[in-house]
């Protein structure tokens, strides 16, 4: 019976609407099922009919009206069919252009992957890999799925362990976790380190929820070692350090060296840990200017282990350049601990993370090869001349009736890290208006984001900013036929209005 149903649709007197069995059989809604499936396209088709039927009751429509003919045209049908199914059940993590000239954009993703990435990632995870299976020597024994990155951070950075976690959050809780199982444990904190770490994460609610008891000293502004000292109790077992990776306290500061933190818990017999925020393992020597102009010094991994720091923290998907994930190195002893915690079976790493991460890290075993497979390296040394022709080869391509100016733009790095830093570059202005105050630049900004694959640029002082510094190589000529697209879609709706 449920086979037949579509072949038949009840036709109202007033209302002579296609049957649904005669909207399935058509060869644009057959490719809607191929591709979503039959129950998904039957039931917004339903859905679609069932909506114009009620829409022409409510309204009292004849059907013979133009507006109502106008309505149940089969092609206009058809679109609502086809728009709505697209909508329900197409991919909701698509690429997107981002035209804002910030590098690590977290809500796009933060740290993109290069081509050649990609195309290890895919030779390397499409089918099986040895995840936990040792093939040392053909022993055919379990293996550690966390002993395929140790040789880089041995190498990279000369730390003695690595254990990798899902994100830096999970990072921190699995070390006050593990190294504080006392219910009077106590971890002290420079109050003005507290950070929040995005999405709402805060690091004084990661040690509440760890169990330990936190220890705030120092003020805001300044913070100095007689502090931690004065607080150290029997009860004491870390000593945190965070840096202010997304922003700045100026004037009148004062902050612990990492260096002097270390001395004091080597002193009183406590471990250190830092959380460095974005990590930066090394600078290529390309980029050792750019980050010498930085007005707040960011942390090199490779410094920060010789400093004997017992457990550093920091993200993947940040000045990495991988995906994201919570790494920790640091002593071996400490590691190893940390990996037999029973919390560690819920926040470790999947085969893709693990296997995106070590292609990411053979790059900086080569300076050249680092700076040229990385794009947030590859971005970061673009210079000012090769951003300005990128700007005047966006704007020459830009096939549309606007008010369009090249203008000086900062570009920032972005994902919490070098809050202060300026990227000198260029970025195009559209500002399109029709008659004499009617400006369209947040209706484009907003059309945009709609796009079938969105460009992300900027709305400011009431004028769209297209910086090209962080887009795709190659992709500016497609870039500027979207948005030339865009824009003379908006300018035709508004002409038949």
């Amino acid at each position: 019976m449920c086979e037949y149903e579509y072949e038949y649709e009840h036709k109202n007197e007033k209302q002579d609407l296609p049957a649904i069995g005669h909207l399935l059989n058509q060869k644009i809604i057959r490719e809607l099922i191929e591709k979503f499936g039959r129950d998904q396209v039957v039931n917004i088709t339903r859905k679609v009919v069932s909506s114009l039927r009620e829409d022409l009751d409510k309204n009292g429509k004849d059907i013979d009206s133009a507006e109502s003919k106008e309505k149940i045209k089969l092609e206009n049908i058809y679109s609502q069919i086809v728009d709505q199914t697209r909508k329900s059940y197409a991919p909701s993590i698509i690429k997107i252009h981002n035209a804002t000239g910030i590098i690590l954009h977290t809500n796009i993703g933060r740290a993109p992957l290069g081509e050649n990435t990609l195309r290890e990632l895919q030779l390397r995870a499409s089918g099986y890999v040895n995840l936990e299976f040792d093939l040392t020597e053909g022993s055919a024994g379990r293996g550690d799925r966390q002993q395929h990155l140790k040789k880089y951070f041995k190498n990279i950075v000369g730390a003695e362990d690595v254990l990798v976690v899902n994100n830096t959050a999970a990072a921190l809780i699995l070390i006050l976790k593990s190294l504080s199982h006392a219910e009077s444990a106590e971890v002290i904190v420079s109050r003005g380190e507290l950070i929040e770490i995005g999405g709402s994460f805060r690091l004084p609610d990661i040690m509440s929820s760890s169990g330990i008891k936190m220890v705030e000293v120092g003020t805001t502004n300044k913070t100095r070692l007689s502090d931690f000292e004065r607080a150290i109790t029997a009860n004491t077992k870390i000593l945190f350090k965070a840096h202010t990776s997304n922003y700045t306290i100026k004037g009148f500061t004062e902050s612990v060296l990492i260096a002097d933190l270390v001395a004091l818990a080597k002193k009183k017999n406590l471990i250190t840990v830092y959380d460095v925020g974005s990590g930066l393992l090394r600078i290529p020597k390309a980029l050792e200017n750019i980050f010498k102009q930085a007005n707040v010094y960011e942390p090199i991994i490779k410094e920060i282990v010789e400093c004997g720091v017992d457990l550093i923290t920091f993200s993947g998907d940040k000045l990495l350049g991988g995906p994201q994930a919570g790494i920790i190195l640091g002593k071996q002893a400490l590691i190893e601990k940390l990996a037999n915690e029973p919390l560690m079976r819920a926040i470790r790493p999947g085969k893709l993370d693990l296997i995106c991460l070590e292609i990411v890290l053979a790059q900086y075993l080569n300076d050249s090869w680092q700076l040229k497979n990385n794009p947030v390296f590859k971005i970061l040394s673009k210079t000012k001349d090769q951003l300005l022709e990128e700007a005047e080869m966006l704007s020459l391509l830009l096939k549309i009736n606007s008010t369009i100016a090249i203008v000086p733009h900062d570009g920032q790095v972005g994902g919490g890290a070098l809050p202060e830093l300026k990227l000198p570059g260029y970025a195009v202005t559209l500002d399109l208006k029709l008659g004499l105050n009617s400006s369209l630049n947040e209706e484009i900004y907003r059309a945009l984001l709609m796009s079938p694959t969105p460009v992300l640029g900027i709305l400011k002082s009431g004028k769209l900013i297209i910086d090209p510094r962080a887009l795709e190589e190659g992709t500016i000529p497609e870039v500027a036929k979207i948005i030339s697209q865009t824009i003379a879609n908006i300018v035709k709706n508004y002409e038949k209005k």
